[in-house]
């Protein structure tokens, strides 16, 4: 349940990762936290 609305927004967090394996760490977490990159 909750990894299916996460599924929706972790895939621009994904896709912002891709510029940046650093980045990618940190918005994967933020992901999973739900939180925007405007937040971080």
């Amino acid at each position: 349940m909750l990894k299916q609305q996460l599924r929706s927004d972790d895939m621009p967090f994904f896709r912002f990762g891709k510029d940046s394996m650093v980045l990618g760490k940190q918005t994967k977490i933020m992901g999973i936290l739900n939180v925007t990159p405007d937040s971080f």
